[in-house]
């Protein structure tokens, strides 16, 4: 049986943070917060995440409060960035742009080479404006050349 750990902030604030990120995490600590008696395999349920998950964000909590239980977890060795926040600006602008509309990743790569020179590898790219920019270039697929149009009209 795991103790109950001391959640440090206030409910009001957990409950408005959850509120701005829908984060379990955060609603973890506001069920531990404002119903400790809660048993901890109710808390999961509710939750919808493994048992082992559960622990491992309790931990995460208890060795370094709410902010490294937030952290990413991913590590980026000091390295700093490629794409600056300014990039990132220009990047979304581009990509809301109608005129412009890229229909492939390797575009914006190429883009970003002829605009910034960045050279950011393909996959690097593409995980990038997946995480943090989330697109998704959706392009119309070309029909079938021998499809007549004035049948499809007519089925319509």
């Amino acid at each position: 049986m795991m103790k109950n750990i001391k959640i440090k902030e206030k409910s009001e604030e957990l409950k408005s943070l959850f509120k701005k990120t829908n984060n379990p995490k955060i609603q973890m600590l506001y069920l531990l917060k404002t119903k400790p008696n809660l048993p901890k395999k109710t808390i999961v349920e509710i939750l919808s995440v493994e048992k082992s998950a559960f622990y491992k964000w309790q931990d995460k909590y208890t060795e370094g409060g709410i902010e490294y239980l937030l952290e990413d977890g991913r590590k980026n060795n000091g390295k700093k960035g490629i794409i600056t926040f300014e990039v990132k600006e220009a990047i979304k602008k581009e990509l809301s742009n109608p005129k412009s509309s890229f229909t492939a990743y390797a575009q914006i790569q190429i883009w970003l080479e002829k605009k910034f020179e960045i050279k950011m590898n393909y996959s690097a790219l593409y995980k990038f404006l997946r995480r943090n920019l989330k697109t998704k270039l959706n392009v119309a697929r070309p029909c079938h050349i021998k499809k007549d149009k004035k049948k499809q009209k007519i089925q319509k």
